[in-house]
């Protein structure tokens, strides 16, 4: 079993050899909420193809540089898109393709 209290996107140790991390990830389930940035990871095949396939319901404004960047506005509503399409050029590495539609 892992440690899933070590915060993933700052421990060194995730850095040198993160896949005993996605595996126990995957055996615990296939979208798992990261306790330290409330982020969602999704480790399972079908739920990935999923959330990329379908823009409708799932936002593609994804940071290559993991949870930090923050948004730079409030992110408030049931309903973001407006927000996200009006400010993504503002996001770290927001030109690079793993966070385009």
């Amino acid at each position: 079993m892992h440690d899933f209290d070590k915060d993933f996107f700052r421990d060194d140790a995730f850095v040198a050899d993160p896949y005993p991390y996605y595996e126990a990830l995957r055996a615990r389930c296939p979208v798992h909420r990261e306790d330290h940035h409330d982020v969602l990871m999704v480790t399972g095949y079908d739920e990935a193809v999923e959330v990329f396939g379908d823009a409708d319901r799932f936002s593609s404004c994804i940071a290559v540089t993991g949870p930090f960047p923050g948004f730079p506005v409030p992110l408030e509503g049931d309903d973001v898109s407006g927000l996200i399409e009006e400010h993504r050029d503002k996001l770290p590495m927001s030109d690079q393709l793993p966070t385009l539609d």
